[in-house]
């Protein structure tokens, strides 16, 4: 893809790798599907097998082996697991009055989860998903709704938008599995010599003449001689030679194979299965001309590249030129609408800093869940510190920024701006989402707060950075379009 961008070559990613197939979303999707079903014992043993509790396959399957009980029911009877089936049990309890998107916070919190994932793409996905929930549950969807939507998503039914690329003028990038069915003019197949390396996993479900067979095996070695796991790695290469056919037929002109020889060690992956059965190589060379390849060397293909991309600096379109006037119609012009988000995260970190955004993000936060009766004020302090957690930072931090928090808060009720504005009011909303055309310009955001008092709707716009007298006036005209 960064290729692309740079030569400026339009494409689209069809069916990658998605986001639900992540590891923390995956998580977090088995923990939701749980508390919105405590009886999902599927998501029950996903969840407990996670970094979030870490509890090993063998004693989750001895748990499963006991009775036909639910799983949870069995946490309950083991005295080991006493403080997990609480936490499990608290999360089901809260969720009959408290959002699903603060109970997985809360879980991530309290079972100390966010250290599993340090990753800075591993915390954007965390934090996409609970943002995905939150839209969910202010859409109207019920619990069950939610997690059926989830279930859809798991299984790779969940609805993509601009899914017919026909007739598009881009380079398509998809899966092999994506492209079963289809054929291209021009396909191009990359890393070839990435080996095809079968699964690891401790645990193998094998059906074969009508019966079905679990084997587990924690110790790699161990499982070579185990039957169930030597057909798995047979299925696998014997898949991967088949999906490697589906990628080769789906040219339908021109196909071009791209892979590295590696000069110590014999081809693996899918460029074996060419040197293997094809006249490429000889007395470990390459053998440029065979009766079924052409091949290129990368110097051949740099002089291909450069002969036939000429640089844009110098390429000139040829004048054309008419021996009468010819007469059109006009080309009908609409000008290009821009959409502009009414938000203002960069001014504040240049201006303020990082911590400022992130006071911004916890008191926005406080003010909805006030708002919206979620949280009640004698649970501000608790709430601020679960919130300040869940943003990565260090104990002194944490300290630091709840005190900002609370010192604000203590003014807030002083001047009686929590009990007036804040708090709950009839008629009142908060977090309200828009989108406003004036003119060619989209704005697109969320009002902080609307009260309405005698038939006049009153908009508060909460900013939550530091400002002084001097600054009112000139910050005023600044978000004046807001």
């Amino acid at each position: 893809e960064s290729a692309l961008r740079k030569e400026h070559i339009p494409f689209i990613v069809v069916k990658g790798i998605g986001f639900y197939d992540e590891p923390e979303v995956a998580l977090l999707r088995e923990l939701l599907s749980f508390i919105i079903d405590p009886h999902d014992d599927y998501s029950l043993f996903c969840a407990l097998r996670s970094p979030l509790f870490g509890i090993d396959y063998e004693t989750l399957l001895n748990l499963i082996a006991e009775n036909n009980q639910p799983l949870i029911n069995k946490l309950q009877a083991e005295l080991e697991f006493s403080g997990i089936f609480r936490m499990l049990h608290n999360w089901i309890e809260k969720s009959r009055n408290t959002p699903l998107a603060i109970i997985l916070e809360e879980a991530l919190t309290e079972t100390e989860g966010w250290k599993h994932y340090r990753e800075k793409q591993r915390q954007a996905n965390i934090k996409k998903f609970i943002k995905l929930i939150e839209s969910y549950e202010s859409s109207g969807f019920s619990g069950l709704e939610i997690r059926e939507k989830l279930i859809k998503a798991r299984d790779g039914d969940e609805p993509k938008a601009n899914i017919n690329t026909e007739g598009m003028n881009a380079v398509k990038i998809m899966t092999i599995h994506a492209a079963k069915g289809l054929q291209f003019p021009m396909v191009f197949l990359p890393s070839l010599d990435e080996a095809d390396t079968p699964r690891s996993s401790s645990i193998v479900i094998d059906e074969e003449g009508g019966r079905i067979s679990i084997a587990y095996e924690e110790d790699s070695a161990k499982r070579k001689n185990i039957a169930e796991f030597a057909r798995r790695k047979e299925k696998e290469l014997e898949e991967g030679k088949r999906l490697f056919y589906v990628a080769v037929t789906r040219a339908r002109d021109f196909l071009c194979m791209l892979g590295a020889l590696n000069k110590e060690k014999s081809p693996a992956g899918r460029l074996a299965y060419l040197t293997e059965n094809f006249d490429i190589l000889k007395n470990g060379k390459i053998n440029s001309r065979t009766d079924f390849f052409e091949i290129l060397t990368e110097t051949e293909i740099d002089k291909v590249y450069s002969d036939s991309l000429p640089s844009p600096a110098v390429s000139r379109s040829p004048r054309l030129t008419a021996q009468e006037h010819v007469f059109t119609e006009p080309l009908p012009f609409t000008t290009d609408v821009k959409w502009r988000d009414v938000t203002e995260d960069l001014d504040i970190r240049i201006t303020h800093g990082e911590e400022w955004v992130i006071l911004g993000r916890i008191f926005h936060r406080l003010f909805e869940e006030l708002s919206k009766g979620i949280l009640m004020p004698e649970n501000i302090n608790e709430r601020t510190l679960s919130l300040l957690k869940n943003e990565f930072l260090s104990d002194e931090d944490i300290q630091k920024l709840s005190g900002i928090v609370l010192t604000d808060f203590q003014s807030l009720k002083v001047n009686g701006h929590l009990n007036n504005i804040i708090l709950p009011r009839e008629n009142s909303f908060s977090e309200l989402p828009f989108i406003l055309q004036k003119g060619n310009t989209v704005f697109r955001g969320r009002i902080d707060r609307v009260i309405i008092k005698n038939n006049i709707a009153v908009i508060y716009d909460y900013k939550t950075f530091p400002v002084k007298d001097g600054e009112v006036s000139l910050l005023s005209e600044k978000y004046r379009f807001q």
